[in-house]
């Protein structure tokens, strides 16, 4: 029995938190830079982006696994873009949630709050990259037809 693909369900976990990790980390980095939190709070966002991480991981993964079935409706280098747009977007969160964790080992103060700016604005570079893999999906399901398997097998 055909069942609605899991990808389009996870994809959207790592791109709503890709959205949250700018306003988490100055959000964090303003709060220790006042001394309303200590510098273990950023553990925060060591643990949001490792989130982030293993739901894109997991949507990779899924897409992945439904490549073969879209192949007969998509091109190969429409689905190519898309994938790889996702690995850069996983890889740039792989970077980040490293370097976050990173960020702890730094012992003198002004660099540890200078990483922690760095990281934050960094994650507008990871949200960017998310954004651009979500735009080549939604162009391969609204513009190219990917959902045409679902509906060629009577998939509401």
């Amino acid at each position: 029995m055909d069942t609605l693909p899991l990808h389009p369900a996870l994809v959207h976990l790592p791109i709503g938190i890709a959205f949250l990790l700018p306003l988490l980390g100055f959000g964090l980095l303003f709060a220790v830079v006042r001394g309303w939190l200590p510098r273990r709070a950023w553990a925060v966002m060591v643990i949001v982006s490792g989130l982030a991480l293993g739901t894109a991981l997991s949507a990779q993964k899924a897409g992945h696994d439904e490549e073969e079935r879209l192949e007969a409706v998509i091109s190969k280098d429409a689905i190519h873009e898309h994938e790889e747009a996702a690995e850069q977007f996983t890889v740039l969160l792989g970077v980040l949630t490293a370097a976050s964790a990173g960020a702890f080992f730094l012992r003198r103060e002004v660099l540890f709050r200078t990483a922690l700016a760095v990281l934050s604005l960094g994650a507008f570079g990871v949200l960017g990259s998310g954004l651009l893999a979500a735009r080549k999906g939604g162009e391969l399901v609204y513009r190219l037809g990917a959902c045409a398997p679902a509906k060629a097998a009577n998939v509401p």
